[in-house]
């Protein structure tokens, strides 16, 4: 194998030369001479920027504009439970934006694989950034409760973090 169909987005295990598939239109699509819808059950799918015989360095994406197809990114997606609320989760980016909606990219949760329409997206934060966004995110609240708690005594104020229980926690 060494000619990929261009719009191929995943290989389908024991396929051979027919093993080129897509997701587009709503629909399951693979690659004989031409893109054919497909309406039966497919094998094991591999995305091709992980398949070993065609999987190329992931495209550097700055977070301006769209996502490029292939790469992991984080979107703000539905949560796993009921209650409807969004959150941003780590998804795989499979389709482009479409000519009606130009800001909006299909992915799959790589949770879930639950697949969704999203606009609002970002680059995949390092362990840096996700440390550093956790300690501002509690440096806010203490001084919310500090603001709360504070009459005119700095004690006063340190007590309201004291009985927050603002405290060092022991690491295991």
């Amino acid at each position: 194998m060494s000619k990929i169909p261009e719009g191929t987005q995943f290989i389908e295990a024991g396929c051979g030369e027919k093993g080129f598939r897509k997701f587009e239109k709503g629909r399951w699509w693979f690659f004989e001479d031409f893109w054919r819808h497909v309406d039966w059950k497919m094998g094991a799918l591999t995305l091709v920027t992980e398949h070993p015989d065609y999987a190329v360095p992931a495209t550097l994406w700055t977070g301006e504009g769209v996502p490029p197809v292939g790469i992991e990114i984080e979107a703000m997606l539905q949560g796993l439970s009921s209650s409807g609320t969004y959150a941003w989760r780590r998804a795989l980016v499979v389709h482009g934006p479409l000519p009606d909606s130009q800001g909006e990219v299909l992915v799959f949760d790589v949770e879930t694989t639950r697949p969704s329409w999203v606009d609002e997206f970002r680059p995949v934060r390092t362990p840096e950034q996700i440390a550093f966004e956790s300690r501002d995110n509690a440096v806010k609240e203490m001084l919310a409760v500090w603001n709360a708690g504070f009459e005119g005594h700095v004690k006063d104020g340190l007590y309201a973090l004291y009985d927050s229980n603002y405290r060092k926690q022991v690491a295991p």
